[in-house]
């Protein structure tokens, strides 16, 4: 009876000795494994995580900021993350999107040129299944905050945005 045996070598240190191993099934020394081995940060562990759920369960934002460059800034960290996003620069837009289109979350800003992210909160609310809703403002006041809550809205940002504190918000909110 023969019995073929392979052997394998570490090719990256030359103080591994060579081992025999079964065929098909080679065993590796515990050097060359401890240089495999992966590291993995918290923060990159979250960041994967935060795709993985985007991805499996893609999520639709819609956007509602009349600031164009800040718009296109959230909505580039949001799409990056996994999600897609609609975007629109006034409350009109928005609710005209919302008879359209299916979304998870609405993300709006307080100040609007039509009107305030408190009426676009209080329409949302009323539409049967209607998304969450995430105010933002750079107006922050402890006023402003309840009556956002009390109209609907799940949470409350204050400008500027962080987009690590944004992408939580919306991962919590959507998932």
């Amino acid at each position: 009876r023969s019995s073929k045996s392979t052997v394998v070598r570490c090719g990256s240190c030359p103080k591994t000795p060579d081992r025999q191993a079964r065929p098909k099934v080679p065993v590796l020394s515990s050097h060359f494994r401890t240089k495999l081995s992966p590291v993995i940060t918290i923060s990159t562990a979250a960041d994967q995580l935060l795709r993985l759920a985007t991805v499996i369960i893609m999520r639709h934002i819609l956007l509602v900021d009349d600031e164009p460059k800040l718009g296109k800034v959230l909505a580039t960290a949001l799409q990056s993350a996994g999600y897609t996003v609609e975007r629109a620069l006034t409350g009109g837009e928005a609710l005209k999107k919302l008879t359209v289109m299916s979304f998870d979350v609405v993300l709006t800003d307080l100040k609007l040129p039509d009107m305030s992210g408190m009426q676009v909160v209080q329409r949302v609310r009323e539409l049967a299944g209607g998304p969450d809703v995430l105010m933002m403002t750079a107006y922050a006041s402890a006023e402003t905050a309840v009556e956002a809550m009390r109209l609907g809205a799940i949470d409350y940002l204050i400008k500027p945005v962080s987009i690590d504190e944004l992408r939580i918000k919306i991962a919590r909110i959507a998932g």
